[in-house]
């Protein structure tokens, strides 16, 4: 590790970046002895926690994501023994819950990115009911698609019924250059997946079918992130029928 000491190791928490102050955030997670609630920060060489007065429940298998627009980390929902659905939003300094009207039903490891262009944050998928996160109980595998423009949740209206299956533990970043959301892969009720690319730009979902002859192999939890410079997505690793994966793809 660059730097000093850093987070206590742990598993399904999240990172996201925040562009304007130049930080990577960390939340949560899960080790061995339980759950976990605290918040570090990554400046490139140097890990360091920060203390809030309040802050988001211990929990793991959440989702975040960067709101350029507003300068603040969105999270949401997460498992701590239950399925949660509840959003914060943190702005470098200090947590705060966000009392929205509406919000999507609680699940975890659902796919969450934020669409620039648009300027909300795009959720799909995840697991609810029970122990689904830790494959302990097969819960529900969801297929819904939400969007959070800062004050609240709404589901938007698609033009037409094509969406991707119900799945858990996908991963999705936005596409500057297009201005379209990529999500890849994901576990369904009949095993990870593979050639499962798509694409949704606010108004519809299209799977994108891939004209290569080899394709990233079937995975559940990858990460993903977008390189401006390249202009492409980049993709590494995840969980195989044969164990862990350690390829990159873009």
């Amino acid at each position: 590790m660059a730097g000093g000491d850093g987070p206590p190791a742990r598993q399904q928490h999240a990172l996201a970046y925040d562009s304007k102050r130049g930080m990577t955030v960390l939340f949560g997670g899960r080790t061995q002895n339980g759950y976990l609630n605290d918040t570090w920060e990554f400046d490139g060489s140097n890990w360091q926690q920060v203390f809030t007065q309040i802050a988001p429940q211990p929990r793991a298998g959440h989702s975040m994501a960067y709101d350029s627009q507003r300068g603040v980390v969105v999270l949401w929902g997460g498992f701590a023994d239950i399925d949660l659905s509840d959003t914060w939003e943190y702005n470098g300094a200090m947590w705060r819950p966000v009392s929205a009207a509406v919000a999507p039903p609680a699940r975890a490891p659902a796919a969450l990115a934020y669409d620039r262009a648009r300027g909300v944050a795009v959720l799909f998928g995840g697991v609810s009911g029970g122990g689904g996160i830790l494959g302990t109980q097969p819960g529900t595998l969801l297929a819904d698609t939400w969007e959070y423009d800062g004050n609240n949740w709404a589901q938007p209206a698609l033009l037409d019924l094509i969406t991707p299956s119900a799945r858990r533990l996908p991963t999705m970043v936005f596409d500057r250059l297009r201005g379209v959301m990529v999500m890849f892969g994901g576990e369904t009720t009949l095993g990870r997946l593979d050639d499962e690319t798509w694409e949704y730009n606010g108004r519809r979902w299209r799977r994108i079918l891939s004209t290569l002859t080899t394709n990233p192999a079937a995975r559940k939890g990858p990460a993903m992130s977008y390189h401006q410079a390249r202009g492409a997505s980049v993709l590494f690793g995840g969980g195989a029928s044969g164990g862990l994966l350690d390829d990159t793809w873009f």
